[in-house]
């Protein structure tokens, strides 16, 4: 049996209202992850690779200005995080994942 968005592959009206509900369901959460959270790990991915190399801290002002570019939420969100992280005194001796932990806590990228 083929399955589609989870529902069996059947001639069924009911299974056909399904399918549509999924399909509907699956479309709003990927217009939102993209809105929000792609910008949010975009970022999240940039700050850490700049920040893992002693010789790019400096160079943290270029990722906030490539912030500047994302949406409000994302630029709301993402200014707290820089000072937090900008601001720590031992940036430069912490590796990719410490940084991680300190900027998100112990959520994984």
């Amino acid at each position: 049996k083929k399955f589609i968005g989870g529902v069996p592959a059947t001639p069924s009206h009911d299974d056909h209202l399904k399918r549509c509900q999924v399909f509907a369901d699956e479309r709003q959460n990927l217009f939102s992850i993209s809105k929000n959270e792609f910008c949010l790990n975009q970022l999240k991915k940039n700050l850490v690779a700049y920040c893992s190399l002693p010789q790019n801290v400096n160079h943290l002002m270029k990722v906030r200005e490539k912030r500047r570019r994302l949406t409000k939420n994302c630029v709301e969100t993402a200014r707290d995080d820089f000072v937090r992280l900008s601001t720590h005194q031992t940036l430069k001796e912490n590796s990719p994942k410490e940084i991680n932990r300190l900027l998100w806590g112990p959520q994984k990228l």
